[in-house]
């Protein structure tokens, strides 16, 4: 790789000392910095920061076509790919010691009136939940054109693998290797014992209405970015995405490892 975009959620500042070591490591193993623009694209997107920062630039990096790769300047990590202290690694881009995992995404359409509109995609999650109402939210789900009942709840959340090991886990969803097609329907605090987990393939469809919006507002969110309002009439439609993301790895550790490593 000959060129690379360091993003931060931080731009304005230029994004503190860790970018500036980050862009410094990579000048020094021939690796220009650059800014996406023109007809020239960067070869890679490198973040730095913590798993947000990637989630947020993981579009970006999807639309021009470019592999990720996180350095962690944050807390957990899952999905970055080295430490602040591990910036040595980045000579791995020019030596081409690399792997690109390919991860599936999620689309989120909203649909009315026959409309349909393509919101959002997302690399971890899709959740519904009910802001900062004290009330449940009421939804009505279909799979695949066929209804799932639901209980009141506080939210649910649609997980890719990749997103398994976030909002998800915490909810006491499965965890699921990145390596799978499939995506996770977890229930957030739901009020009744017998509402599970449930994995689903890959190229399932599921649609979602929100009950009584006018009493019990619900918000659609993908990846943790914005609030939707899920109004009357509106259908959200969740499949997996046309679009996959590539994720740069130049440590030899597989997930287990990196489970291991991060959940203890």
């Amino acid at each position: 790789m000959k060129s690379a975009w360091v993003f931060t959620k931080n731009e304005e500042d230029g994004g503190g000392e860790p970018v500036r070591q980050a862009e410094a490591a990579l000048r020094a193993f021939g690796i220009e910095c650059v800014r996406p623009g023109g007809d020239r694209a960067p070869d890679i997107m490198i973040t730095v920061g913590g798993d947000g920062t990637l989630l947020r630039g993981v579009g970006a990096a999807c639309r021009m076509g470019i592999p990720i790769l996180g350095i962690n300047a944050g807390n957990v990590g899952f999905l970055t790919g080295i430490e602040k202290d591990e910036l040595h690694l980045l000579e791995r881009l020019k030596t081409r010691e690399y792997r690109i995992d390919e991860r599936m995404m999620l689309a989120l359409r909203l649909e009315k009136d026959g409309q349909s509109e393509l919101a959002a995609c997302a690399l971890n999650e899709i959740s519904l939940t009910r802001g900062v109402s004290a009330k449940a939210v009421m939804l009505h789900i279909e799979i695949d054109g066929r209804e799932y009942p639901f209980p009141p709840a506080d939210g649910l959340i649609i997980a890719t693998p990749t997103g398994s090991t976030g909002y998800s886990l915490s909810a006491g969803g499965p965890l699921l290797h990145p390596q799978l097609r499939c995506m996770a329907l977890t229930p957030v605090n739901a009020y009744a014992k017998r509402a599970q987990p449930l994995v689903l393939p890959a190229s399932a469809v599921v649609t979602v209405r929100a009950k009584k919006t006018s009493e019990r507002p619900v918000y659609i969110c993908a990846d943790g970015d914005g609030e939707i309002p899920l109004a009357d009439g509106v259908a959200a439609r969740i499949t997996e995405s046309e679009s996959a993301a590539a994720i740069c790895r130049v440590k030899d550790r597989g997930f287990i490892e990196t489970l291991c490593d991060k959940l203890g």
